[in-house]
């Protein structure tokens, strides 16, 4: 059932109003993180869901603005590894359960080739600027928003 909630939520984005570029991608929605009762940081994001999206990420892109992220959409929570390959950006990335509550954040460094695991499963994983996802941490819950 939260999957289905999930999905909804995800897709519901895409229909939203287009309000920015960067690297190729447009955004459509913002995700915000939420602790405690008190939102600690909202990003405006561009979604990838398909194979060659997630392949692709943020390779060859030379700057992330502040406040945007890509959010990297799969079809079931599970084990995620990232790495920083022709990345020339340092990241943050925060790894997301189906439950929505952040599972881990790591750090991305520009074109590292080593393997950056979830450490849990994960359904979604939101790429950021490194020093913005200093203040998020495991157990924050996210929210999907227009």
């Amino acid at each position: 059932m939260l999957g289905t909630i999930l999905a909804a939520a995800i897709l519901a984005g895409a229909a939203s109003t287009a309000r920015g570029d960067f690297c190729g991608y447009t955004t459509d929605g913002h995700l915000a993180v939420w602790r405690d009762q008190q939102q600690v940081a909202r990003f405006r994001i561009a979604r990838v869901d398909t194979p060659e999206g997630r392949t692709r990420g943020l390779m060859h892109c030379p700057r992330l603005p502040a406040g945007e992220g890509l959010l990297f959409v799969y079809p079931q929570e599970g084990p995620r590894s990232f790495w920083m390959k022709d990345t020339p950006v340092e990241l943050g990335l925060v790894f997301i359960g189906d439950d929505l509550r952040i599972v881990s954040v790591m750090p991305g460094r520009p074109f590292a080739l080593d393997a950056i695991p979830s450490g849990e499963p994960a359904r979604l994983v939101l790429e950021v600027n490194a020093l913005e996802s200093q203040g998020l941490a495991p157990g924050d819950r996210v929210r999907l928003e227009p």
